[in-house]
């Protein structure tokens, strides 16, 4: 059995190598695409993207496909800033950008990323027309495609959602957008107001964006007593009911974060209303599409995040300059029949989704330019100035780990990554009369206007997931939440080692006051002897009567 395993790999391997030697015979496929950013390519990123669509005779050519166009633009506006600092750095290279046209099919896109893995396991000094590759940057509906290219460890920044993707191996990197700041926005809100835990409900559209939270509390040490999964596809998944009710099992924490749609938003407050908890929550929406649709829940205190992309004026004077025949307000305004209230929640919000899709491509290029200036600088006095792409894979995922640590603020900002903007906005309702409130701003921090938010009872609410413990108790967790105890009673002999561990006292010593540590007290061991001595003559004076 063995030896025709080992058959089968020696087979496989030739197959592969065959189908590199076609890919080198054929050169430049007729899909194959290089758009230039400079005089000197130095270096280049291959990028797959869906520019045209295949005809009824199958061939690729017509017609456009705007989201393609969309992300190429974006991806060339981010180039072109790279090569302008690296030009006012006096950095010595220049980024390209090899684009290779899916024409929407799969089977091309695995074509196009063969020759990919082949640009991408050539020599960095090679003569010929074909540049290579340090790196690719692919929408994640590219899924085989992206497996292919993760086979022969091609490093990959993959932008945009798509919640039937599978786990990404280690050289398929996630870009940077929205979520992630949406997190970093939330997080700082929790600190700011002091909360030590909060509730989280979410549903599989929105997984993603909670599990990007998640991360960012565990950083920032933030507490998350409960964590709720919205009914679906999941196997932990709960009714709404059933949401209410798992919330009300942390009753002291009250502070709600929502990565629901409109419509799951609208049944969960409806809920709320139908079995009258007896805590009061503060929800925090965060994706709500508009928020003057968003009516809120009376009896609690509302907040809604709503986010901004300021750099989008700047990207739609570059797509317009370019002349293109697409129309950049026709692909990111929401269309007339989406943007009625009635509407809310039937639909994702195809601006908003856009919006994030340019976001994540640029981000994908400062990403890799960053991470080929720590592998040129990795490489400085070595007697072979050739680049190493093991050095720059592992300067790729530095980078991004980068993000999630206390260094964030400096390296976004050092890099000029495209940045979202969020507003705070208090929504009161009051039957058919809703007010909405802008109360705060965040830009890296929130900037809150104190005066502006009408709490519900007069002040900041509290929220929690276990208090602190009476001299004597020791915390017992629950459900292995490390945020989240009940107290228990140490036993009467025994002191608190720490905050989790009882520790017997020695024969004759017993707990002091606060049960920190063991002492001797005379005064009770004198009376437990006496005691002791008086039950033995107790004991003999019945023997000799």
């Amino acid at each position: 059995m063995k030896r025709w395993l080992l058959v089968l790999l020696i087979a496989l391997s030739f197959v592969t190598q065959f189908q590199l030697q076609v890919a080198v015979s054929v050169g430049e496929s007729q899909y194959f695409t290089s758009y230039h950013q400079a005089v000197n390519h130095d270096i280049a990123f291959g990028a797959l993207l869906p520019l045209h669509s295949r005809d009824k005779r199958g061939i690729c050519g017509s017609p456009k496909r705007q989201e393609g166009f969309l992300w190429l633009h974006a991806l060339q506006y981010a180039v072109e800033d790279v090569n302008r600092k690296w030009d006012a750095r006096r950095f010595n290279a220049s980024l390209t950008l090899t684009v290779c046209d899916t024409c929407n099919d799969e089977q091309i896109a695995l074509e196009q990323a063969l020759d990919l893995a082949y640009t991408y396991k050539k020599k960095l000094d090679g003569g010929d027309d074909l540049k290579p590759v340090l790196g690719v940057i692919s929408s994640s509906k590219n899924k085989d495609a992206s497996t292919l290219l993760g086979l022969f460890k091609v490093p990959q920044i993959i932008f945009g959602k798509d919640n039937n993707t599978p786990d990404s191996p280690g050289d398929i990197l996630q870009s940077v957008s929205i979520g992630y700041y949406k997190a970093r926005a939330l997080a700082d809100l929790v600190k700011y107001f002091t909360w030590s835990a909060v509730s989280v409900v979410y549903s599989t559209e929105h997984q993603d964006d909670f599990e990007i939270f998640l991360r960012i509390s565990n950083i920032e040490k933030l507490c998350v007593a409960v964590k709720v999964l919205l009914s679906g596809e999941g196997t932990h998944s709960v009714s709404y009911e059933q949401t209410i009710v798992k919330l009300l099992s942390e009753p002291a924490s009250t502070i709600v974060i929502l990565f629901t749609d409109d419509r799951e938003t609208k049944k969960i407050l409806q809920t709320v209303k139908i079995v009258k908890p007896t805590s009061q929550f503060t929800w925090i929406v965060t994706n709500q599409r508009d928020v003057h649709c968003f009516e809120g829940n009376s009896e609690d205190d509302n907040f809604v995040i709503v986010p901004h992309f300021p750099f989008m004026e700047g990207f739609k004077d570059y797509f317009e300059n370019k002349g293109d025949t697409i129309e950049f307000n026709s692909i990111i305004q929401m269309p007339v029949d989406q943007s009625s209230c009635s509407n809310i929640g039937t639909a994702d919000s195809p601006s908003k989704r856009r919006k994030e899709e340019i976001q994540a491509s640029m981000n994908s290029i400062y990403l890799l330019a960053h991470a080929y200036e720590k592998a040129s600088h990795a490489i400085i006095g070595r007697t072979t100035m050739q680049l190493d792409r093991v050095v720059f894979s592992r300067s790729l995922g530095h980078v991004l780990d980068v993000f999630y640590s206390q260094n964030w603020k400096r390296f976004s900002g050092q890099q000029h990554m495209k940045e979202n903007i969020f507003s705070l906005i208090s929504v009161k309702s009051n039957g058919s009369v809703k007010n909405h409130v802008t109360v705060g701003t965040w830009d890296s921090s929130w900037y809150i206007n104190g005066f502006r938010i009408k709490w519900r009872n007069q002040t900041v609410p509290k929220s929690s997931c276990g208090n602190q413990c009476p001299p004597g108790h020791i915390r017992v967790l629950k459900n292995d939440n490390e945020c989240c105890w009940s107290c228990a009673t140490c036993h009467y002999n025994q002191i608190v080692k720490d905050d989790y561990t009882c520790v017997d006292c020695l024969r004759g010593y017993w707990p002091n006051e606060d049960f920190k540590k063991c002492e001797f007290q005379w005064q009770r061991t004198l009376f437990f002897c006496t005691l002791a001595v008086s039950f033995v003559a107790l004991v003999f004076l019945f023997m000799v009567l």
